[in-house]
């Protein structure tokens, strides 16, 4: 990431202030605005530009496996760092991006308004929406939401338009509108976004590269199985599940996404693949973060599916690197804190299977009183009739806790044969050394 020189700014400042002292970096500028048709209405010149710009910059996927703390936190907080935004350097996170798309629309008379949920949020310290009001469209006169967001893993604009083919900003219902009016709206405004997408991906040629790429949707993969089972029909062949995953993932260190689109597209691509699989609940993506330094870290996944008598782990190193992890590996990167779940973005049902963490470790003892877990490693707990592990979360810490005691059970067991083995060791010694203290008598009254 290209470095910047700090700040000579006050950074207690809100984001209009921001707006009205910043310039975004003028090679952006020129590459966004230059490539704006001539022949669009204002609105839709609006929307093209949001578009494109959605196509060029990306989500810091530094700062959201660092949960926004830490070096990466300070850069996106730091106003100084929108001058050094480029499609080179296309980093962003939703203030710096919204702050050079108010910019950019400024340019083309486009008028915008930032939204939050505190008054007077200083800029860097929380999210901010931005709003572009339409005023020019008779038929969509209203408030369009298109700061891009990423609150959750996948939901952003910066994202899908490189994965899927779109975007979707948010069309606001206006005041004492009847419903069938707003649908009507709204319909018009999807096919004026989709117009002005296809025109965005057509000009970046994305479309093509997408199709060049195969990026799978529900179709190609369908189509990918039944190739599959053809194949292995003709030839009397059954191929292992493992196999069976390899064969679409070849295709994932062939694309040209950055790390964030890259785990998405692997991530819908899993999706796809086990939807459709028998017991399809024991295949988990679990998005990690992999440590770098102090407070440094980078995205990462798991993609693991639990068997009888062992499991199968894929590690993601977004944008190309996929492989297989042992569980032993696996295991001491957790808990050596190389590999960690983030506590922002946590949910049981994405947990690892058989992997010990102290993450999950701390959350069941933040859950449970201690002298419970305690008493349920030593005893076991009931199921059935403890009503706190009856709903889907529920079920996934007793998972959890389950593999935790039959950990101590094995490693009690060690430790008992360790005991035992020791103390045959010790009877054995006991014995040498008597019969040895034996044959020394004899052989002192022979002499």
């Amino acid at each position: 990431m290209t470095n910047y020189v700090k700040t000579i700014y006050n950074l207690n400042m809100t984001n209009q202030e921001v707006l009205e002292l910043i310039d975004v970096n003028p090679v952006l500028q020129q590459q966004i605005i230059d490539s704006i048709p001539n022949n669009l209405d204002e609105t839709s010149k609006a929307l093209f530009l949001y578009t494109k710009l959605c196509s060029v910059l990306d989500y810091d996927d530094l700062f959201w496996a660092s949960e926004q703390q830490g070096p990466a936190q300070e850069r996106h907080a730091d106003p100084e760092f929108i001058k050094y935004v480029t499609s080179q350097n296309p980093y962003v996170v939703c203030y710096d991006f919204n702050i050079i798309c108010a910019k950019l629309m400024e340019k083309i008379g486009a008028k915008v308004e930032f939204r939050h949920g505190q008054d007077n949020i200083k800029y860097g310290s929380g999210h901010t929406d931005l709003y572009l009001v339409i005023t020019q469209n008779n038929n969509l006169p209203s408030e369009l939401q298109i700061g891009d967001s990423i609150r959750l893993l996948g939901y952003s604009d910066m994202n899908n338009i490189k994965v899927d083919g779109n975007v979707s900003p948010a069309l606001q219902k206006r005041e004492n509108e009847k419903p069938k009016d707003y649908r009507s709206r709204t319909k018009q405004f999807e096919n004026l976004v989709l117009a002005i997408t296809k025109e965005v991906l057509k000009q970046d040629d994305l479309e093509k590269k997408r199709q060049a790429e195969k990026i799978y949707n529900k179709e190609n993969v369908e189509q990918l199985v039944q190739e599959y089972t053809k194949f292995s029909t003709q030839n009397n062949m059954k191929l292992e599940e493992i196999e069976k995953f390899n064969l679409l993932f070849e295709q994932f260190g062939k694309i040209d996404l950055r790390e964030l689109p890259a785990l998405l597209y692997a991530k819908q691509m899993f999706s796809n693949i086990t939807q459709d699989l028998e017991d399809k609940d024991k295949y988990r993506f679990t998005v990690i973060k992999e440590k770098q330094g102090p407070e440094s870290y980078t995205l990462a996944a798991i993609m693991s599916s639990k068997g009888e008598n062992s499991n199968y782990y894929l590690k993601i190193d977004p944008p190309h690197d996929l492989k297989e992890i042992s569980h032993e590996q696996l295991q001491n990167d957790f808990l050596t804190g190389n590999l960690d779940y983030m506590n922002a973005y946590f949910s049981p049902k994405v947990i690892i299977p058989d992997i010990q963490s102290p993450f999950l470790d701390e959350k069941i003892q933040q859950m449970f009183p201690m002298e419970e877990v305690n008493a349920w490693m030593n005893d076991g707990f009931d199921i059935e009739n403890d009503m706190r592990f009856h709903n889907s979360y529920g079920v996934e810490y007793a998972k959890y806790i389950k593999f935790r005691r039959g950990q101590q059970i094995k490693l009690n067991n060690q430790s008992t044969q360790t005991r035992r083995e020791y103390y045959n060791l010790e009877q054995s010694n006991n014995k040498t050394q008597q019969k040895t203290n034996t044959q020394e008598s004899e052989y002192e009254k022979v002499y």
